[in-house]
């Protein structure tokens, strides 16, 4: 575990997104910090390896599912920000 650089759990309600959230985003302002330290530390340690473990994806009662995508792509159109994507620009 020596290369472990860190970890963190990370809430990531919708209304974190300016364009989603608007004025709910003071609710939420420390969420917000976390989320940005989290950012800061990646970007700071550089890793060579991210591993995310989320439970929006495929779910199995006896296997883990593994997803190992060069490219992230989506949006926040099912929560009234259609603008606002995730798009082949963003490589992992």
């Amino acid at each position: 575990m020596d290369n472990l650089v860190g970890c963190a759990l990370m809430p990531h309600p919708p209304i974190m997104i300016p364009e989603v959230g608007n004025q709910e985003l003071e609710n939420i302002k420390s969420t917000v910090e976390a989320a940005r330290q989290v950012s800061e530390m990646l970007k700071d340690e550089n890793p060579q390896t991210v591993v995310i473990i989320t439970p929006h994806g495929p779910v199995f009662e006896d296997a883990v599912a593994i997803s190992i995508h060069p490219r992230l792509r989506g949006s926040m159109a099912q929560f009234g920000a259609p603008e606002v994507t995730l798009g082949p620009s963003f490589t992992v």
